[in-house]
């Protein structure tokens, strides 16, 4: 039968990618942080001490350096004064981080080596000559703002003789004061001159401006109230556009009243009506009609507005008293009399005759009108004539109002500009006298105490250099690592699940625990089914048999990617389990070229796998029984001069199908993949392959390899075994590893010339 699981997908996703660790580079390599860092403990311990003793040796070849320190206080004898123009500080002292830089400059520097050079002997330096006294003072010269007071500065030297430790403080401290003083006194008297210069200046000009705008007014033709001048021109234009628009006004209104009254008299309103609407007129007019000429005019306006209310208060009186009642005949009287005075007033004389003189007044009014419209139709002619002469002179007059007003902000502009300056000048005879920077020693220099070196300094640098190369090494000693990190990671890279850890067998049975004189020691599941590694063996059958992936197989070849890895050991091993749970199972030696089956079962290879396939012998007589109940072993038999070709013959596939019918569990153990084809030419034939590797340094890109080769043959690997964990740390949770036995033989020696050996005859073979 065959196995029903093809090669699974995601091996084949993994493996695709193994072409690309046949260099022997991963690239992919995750780093393990932790053991980078501690991974290599004796080595850590070893470059950390080795950097303390050589940060000793240099402490004690060291040379002393003594240090001596001054302290300055910089202050302002007053507060400094403030300009006007927007409240900044004149002259306003710099920080002390500016002056920690300026002492430290090469020519401050210079200016107080000078003074140590051409001093007195006891002045000079000990440490130093003087061509190269400059380089010795700067090197230890060290000046910064004091963290206490914001009004210190705190200098420093260190240096390789504590008597000259005083002296270069005392001579860069000196130095100090001096600069300080100099450049207050010469900052502040050059700007006072030049601020002095500036006024001298602005005063001239001012003068000179002020009697060119005198000269000017002189003979101009505008009027000069106080320091404003006047257009009058300008002025009187102002007044006539406000009469021309009374007019406008009156006349609108005279012209309104007279097409009303005109109107009305057209569609035969009654006499009563006529005088309503002049008195309506007359109270919407009121106090506008106050021109001389309107007046003058029409009269008949006033008596009308007169005779309206009496005749109206005579119809009322009427309704209620009788014609003879003394009341009604008091208002007739004034009626008559009023009347009288209108007939004798209208018209005017030059138009009088008999006929019109007693007209009737309501059209001597309306006439009236017509001559206050016409009136003032003269008036308005009259001002637009006054009004285009006025606006003529005022435009002859518009340069010397602009001539003015440039005259005037030329001199405001210079005053202001000059009391400013003034200002100033004031505030910096103040500073000069009042508001100067000064220096003061608080701390004067001692005498030079021992600083250095400092032995945690070296000490410690020494550990932490030695510390660094330690992880450094170990950084190239894991980045190099080729192998696996964990169970997780067997699983990630080469796509595969881990269907179990075998323990390295570090306690192999001893004589008196031997079941068995016939079967090697590493059978640890016949001769120690307690122990743990028999337990791995077991959870291994387990697996295979119980799981998903191992439904339909009978046949199982087990194979690595090396010689070394153990697959001959667990081939038996598992073998051994396989029987004890009962099943009747084959162990088949398919490695022809190192054989190790008979040497773990203590049987005779004189006839086996290889006399099969060449038909040297029959079948029964190459099957030998074990020790272990239902355990058959195959082994390999003579070896070949060409194993390869003698497994490809169809005469090995029969044999595999009816081993397959016979038993209920078949194992091949075939030889490496990298070191033959062999197994490569087994594994179409088997149902699975169960793939053994080591967690070694190298083993990482050694299965990659070998599983990409199985690939290409379309060879069914079910799953992979780690071999030789160490107990401590088995798969519950991989940390370090440790690797027991050694596997009998290497890669090279598959290709040893060895004599075939002869085939004996089926008697001399023990059952």
């Amino acid at each position: 039968m065959s196995a029903p699981s093809p090669w699974p997908t995601e091996p084949q996703t993994r493996s695709s990618h193994a072409g690309s660790y046949d260099t022997g580079v991963d690239s992919g390599a995750e780093l393990d942080l932790m053991k980078v860092l501690f991974g290599q403990k004796l080595l850590t311990i070893f470059l950390t001490l080795a950097g303390l003793g050589c940060g000793y040796l240099l402490f004690t070849k060291a040379e002393p350096v003594f240090s001596s320190t001054a302290r300055v206080r910089v202050f302002q004898t007053r507060p400094m004064a403030t300009g006007i123009d927007g409240g900044h500080v004149i002259n306003a002292p710099p920080p002390l981080d500016t002056y920690a830089v300026l002492i430290t400059s090469p020519s401050h520097v210079q200016a107080a080596v000078q003074t140590l050079v051409e001093g007195t002997a006891e002045e000079k330096l000990i440490g130093a000559t003087d061509a190269n006294a400059f380089g010795y003072v700067a090197s230890g010269l060290s000046v910064r703002p004091s963290t206490a007071s914001k009004e210190f500065l705190e200098f420093s030297f260190n240096g390789p003789n504590p008597a000259d430790c005083p002296k270069v403080l005392g001579a860069v401290v000196t130095a100090f004061l001096k600069y300080l003083e100099n450049s207050q006194q010469g900052d502040t008297e050059k700007a006072v001159t030049l601020i002095d210069d500036a006024r001298k200046y602005l005063n001239e000009d001012l003068k000179v401006r002020q009697q060119k705008y005198n000269e000017f007014k002189a003979g101009a033709k505008l009027v000069f109230v106080g320091e404003k001048a006047r257009n009058l021109h300008q002025e009187r234009m102002t007044q006539i556009e406000s009469a021309r628009a009374s007019f406008l006004i009156q006349e609108s209104q005279i012209r309104s009243e007279l097409d009303s009254i005109e109107t009305a008299l057209k569609q035969g309103a009654s006499r009563e009506t006529l005088l309503l609407m002049i008195d309506n007129a007359n109270r919407v007019r009121g106090d506008q009609a106050d021109s001389s000429g309107l007046t003058a005019a029409s009269p008949a306006i006033t008596l009308a507005s007169q005779l309206l209310p009496l005749v109206f208060e005579e119809e009322k009186l009427l309704s209620s008293l009788g014609s003879e009642h003394p009341r009604v005949r008091e208002v007739r009287r004034k009626i008559e009399l009023t009347r009288a005075m209108f007939e004798q007033r209208e018209p005017d004389a030059d138009h009088a005759d008999k006929s019109k003189t007693r007209a009737d007044w309501l059209t001597v009014y309306i006439d009236s009108l017509r001559q206050g419209v016409k009136k003032i139709e003269k008036q308005r002619t009259d001002l637009d004539a006054l009004f285009e002469k006025e606006q003529l002179s005022a435009r002859n007059l518009a340069n010397e109002e602009n001539t003015d007003q440039t005259f005037r902000d030329e001199i405001d502009r210079t005053t202001r500009l000059f009391d400013t300056v003034l200002d100033q000048l004031q505030t910096l005879n103040l500073v000069k006298d009042n508001g100067t920077l000064k220096a003061e020693v608080i701390s004067p220099p001692g005498y030079g105490w021992q600083a250095g070196p400092a032995y945690s300094k070296y000490l410690g640098g020494g550990a932490m250099v030695g510390w660094l190369i330690a992880v450094g090494i170990s950084f190239l000693i894991e980045s190099s690592h080729r192998g696996f990190r964990g169970l997780e990671d067997v699983s990630r890279r080469l796509g595969l699940p881990v269907l179990g850890t075998i323990p390295m067998i570090d306690q192999k049975p001893s004589r008196r625990e031997l079941r068995s004189q016939r079967l090697d020691r590493m059978a640890i599941c016949f001769h120690k089914p307690a122990s743990f590694a028999a337990e791995s063996y077991r959870s291994v059958r387990s697996t295979i048999m119980l799981g998903n992936f191992g439904q339909g197989i009978r046949v199982l070849q087990i194979t690595s990617s090396e010689a070394g890895a153990g697959k001959s050991t667990m081939s038996a091993n598992l073998a051994i389990s396989v029987a004890q749970s009962g099943k009747r199972c084959l162990l088949i030696d398919a490695d022809c070229r190192r054989p190790a089956q008979h040497k773990l079962f203590e049987l005779s290879n004189d006839v086996g796998l290889s006399s099969i396939i060449q038909d040297t012998a029959e079948l029964p007589e190459a099957i030998r029984s074990t020790d272990v109940e239902r355990l058959d072993v195959l082994t390999s038999g003579p070896r070949p001069s060409n194993p390869s070709e003698l497994l490809m013959a169809e005469s090995f596939r029969n044999l595999l199908e009816k081993m397959r019918e016979a038993y209920d569990f078949v194992i091949v153990d075939s030889p490496p993949v990298l070191a033959v084809t062999d197994a490569c030419i087994i594994s179409p034939h088997a149902d699975g392959i169960l793939f053994l590797t080591r967690l070694n340094r190298n083993s990482r890109v050694v299965s990659l390899r070998g599983l990409e080769r199985l690939r290409m043959v379309g060879a069914k690997v079910i799953g992979i075994v780690l071999n030789a964990v160490s107990q401590q740390k088995s798969d519950y949770g991989l940390g370090r590893y440790q690797y027991g036995y050694r596997y009998g033989y290497v890669n090279e020696e598959y290709f040893r010339e060895q004599p075939a050996a002869p085939l004996l005859n089926p008697s001399d073979t023990r059952s």
